[in-house]
């Protein structure tokens, strides 16, 4: 039961990262659309 979950919440997160949509660090240009989202923005600090 316990590998079961393991493999479970490894699958999500990979899924997860999949789904996104990589913005890499630096100016950006473009339009952001709804299709795109979710993005993740690589090196952003606040």
């Amino acid at each position: 039961m316990k590998k079961l979950l393991i493999v479970i919440v490894i699958l999500v997160n990979c899924i997860s990262l999949i789904t996104q949509t990589l913005v890499p660090e630096g100016d950006v240009s473009g339009d952001w659309l709804i299709n795109g989202s979710p993005y993740l923005i690589d090196g952003l600090t606040i």
